[in-house]
């Protein structure tokens, strides 16, 4: 039976705290990019620029992933603007490279595991806004002016 709310045309899929998909998104880039460091660090082939750049991408992303994790767990309202941040640059990043290893010469394993690292990450980081969109709402819907 479909309720009023499905009638009337309210989203009532469940909504992942903020909380939770913060720490989602944190746990995974930490993950990711900790193991970019550990293969580039690995890779006798890459000197110079290139494993220094390819060290400062992988170095920041889960810098900041540690650092939105911590601003989470100890509920610091700058921990709002560190995930926004991860979001956007993290999507990004992926959207722009994934797009590149789709159309560069890799092999199809290389292409199918960084579809997936980027489709989970822009996964991750929609559950991160949706969170915050809903909570923004909720909050503008419980105040006195609606």
């Amino acid at each position: 039976m479909i309720g009023h709310d499905e009638m009337i045309g309210h989203d009532t899929s469940p909504r992942p705290s903020f909380r939770t998909a913060a720490l989602g998104l944190a746990g995974w880039t930490v993950f990711v990019w900790g193991q970019r460091i550990t293969n580039v660090i690995a890779d006798d082939d890459l000197a110079g620029f290139a494993r220094t750049w390819r060290l400062v991408v992988a170095v920041g992303f889960a810098a900041a992933a540690i650092a939105g994790g911590v601003l989470v767990l100890t509920r610091r309202p700058q921990a709002r603007t560190v995930l926004v941040g991860l979001t956007v640059v993290g999507s990004g990043w992926w959207l722009i490279r994934g797009a590149q290893t789709l159309f560069a010469d890799f092999s199809i394993g290389f292409k199918v595991v960084h579809t997936v690292l980027a489709l989970v990450t822009v996964a991750l980081s929609a559950l991160v806004w949706r969170a915050l969109v809903w909570r923004s709402a909720k909050a503008v819907g419980s105040s006195p002016d609606g």
